[in-house]
């Protein structure tokens, strides 16, 4: 599986919150991962880091589960749905991910990704691409993952 990139962070609490959103990615990039291998893509899902630790799976789909789903309007159902749980207190880091494109640092083309929009409960937030490739037997072949700062769009600014 790819490691993260690490940001500059500072502080103990940045340290923390990385961590805490490092927890949240591990298995939002594990079933990303075998949704490509099993699948050859995925519909946008996400994930949050429960008060006790626990990282839960949060998927949506829109109407008929055996039609093509729109993934843009997945993404703000999602969205919503880690809002409503930030607001509650129930999450204290979330990921959301997505199978997006993006032209990797150094390169000039677009190459298929795998997205992760990390947000902590203390205001950190980063934005992890895992550029792919799908090799002549149709497995996925990862790339040098990279970051950058992420939109802070699920907690409520401090």
């Amino acid at each position: 599986m790819p490691t993260p990139a690490s940001p500059q962070t500072g502080g103990a609490s940045q340290a923390a919150a990385k961590a805490d959103c490092e927890t949240v990615l591990s298995p939002l990039l594990e079933f990303a991962e075998k949704m490509l291998r099993e699948q050859g893509g995925f519909i946008p899902f996400a994930g949050g880091l429960t008060k006790n630790g626990k990282v839960t799976l949060v998927g949506a789909i829109d109407g008929d589960e055996n039609q093509p789903q729109d993934a843009e309007h997945l993404m703000k159902i999602l969205t919503a749905a880690l809002k409503a749980g930030a607001r509650k207190g129930d999450y204290t880091a979330t990921g959301l991910v997505v199978d997006g494109r993006v032209v990797p640092p150094g390169q000039a083309t677009k190459s298929d990704a795998i997205i992760a929009q990390l947000d902590h409960a203390s205001g950190y937030s980063i934005q992890l691409f895992v550029p792919y490739r799908f090799d002549e037997k149709r497995q996925p072949v990862f790339g040098e993952t990279f970051a950058m700062k992420g939109s802070n769009a699920i907690f409520p600014a401090k």
